[in-house]
């Protein structure tokens, strides 16, 4: 096993990240913009929300029970702050990705948790690059902060759709940079958002992190339940 490679995150001139100003209208600022009424972060119910929904996964032939890799009780005991130093996260950071549980790649295909979306293994250093983080960075066009949590990339190289978890304010942000009319959403976007969103390429969403999963569950859930093959009961193909 290596450790990851990614350094730290200079500061530049590009803009902080803030993923609810991608979306800067009054129907989301009501629901996601007041912080105060959403749960505060709490690792211990993160990692419970990551635990449930790769069990739903499991238990819909969507992800097979060996790719899991759950950690000890006390952590996985290799992940130390110094190891994950690299990464220039903050200790609440570090300290998640040492209790989370990870989904292996796969030696064939790559394991994917959503569509065209692969968890990071941060057990193994696979995909903890400075290469694939810095992909992102030029996607958003930002720098990552060192307490936002990349939490998912791209499952294939051609593929533009990551996940972020901010853990100072519990949210959790879809950003699909390959957004096509063919592609679903986690919530219900307004026309004409949609229709701006389509025509720039792009989709963004921001959810509290139980929220956010939840929503994911009951996409994957949608015209029945799902067969291994990702094939919905009513014979929709559904592409993960």
């Amino acid at each position: 096993m290596r450790p990851p490679t990614t350094p730290a995150i200079a500061s530049s001139s590009r803009t902080p990240y803030e993923p609810l100003e991608h979306k800067n209208t009054e129907e989301t600022n009501q629901r996601t913009g007041d912080y105060a009424t959403l749960p505060s972060y709490s690792q211990e119910r993160t990692v419970a929300i990551i635990t449930e929904y790769y069990q739903f996964l499991v238990d819909r032939g969507l992800l097979p029970a060996s790719a899991i890799h759950y950690p000890p009780v006390r952590g996985w005991p290799r992940l130390t702050d110094n190891y994950l130093a690299p990464l220039g996260k903050t200790s609440a950071v570090n300290s998640l990705i040492r209790h989370l549980p990870f989904v292996e790649y796969g030696d064939l295909e790559t394991f994917k948790m959503y569509h065209r979306t692969a968890a990071v293994d941060y057990r193994t250093g696979d995909g903890v690059n400075y290469g694939d983080f810095h992909r992102l960075q030029e996607d958003l066009g930002i720098d990552i902060p060192s307490h936002v949590l990349i939490y998912a990339k791209p499952a294939r190289e051609a593929d533009k759709r990551w996940i972020c978890f901010d853990t100072k304010k519990n949210m959790m942000t879809l950003f699909d940079f390959q957004y096509e009319p063919s592609h679903v959403s986690l919530g219900e976007i307004e026309d004409d958002l949609e229709k701006n969103f389509r025509e720039g390429g792009s989709l963004i969403e921001t959810y509290e992190v139980g929220d956010f999963f939840e929503r994911m569950k009951g996409v994957l859930s949608e015209g029945g339940l799902l067969n291994a093959r990702g094939v919905a009961d009513d014979g929709e193909v559904v592409h993960m």
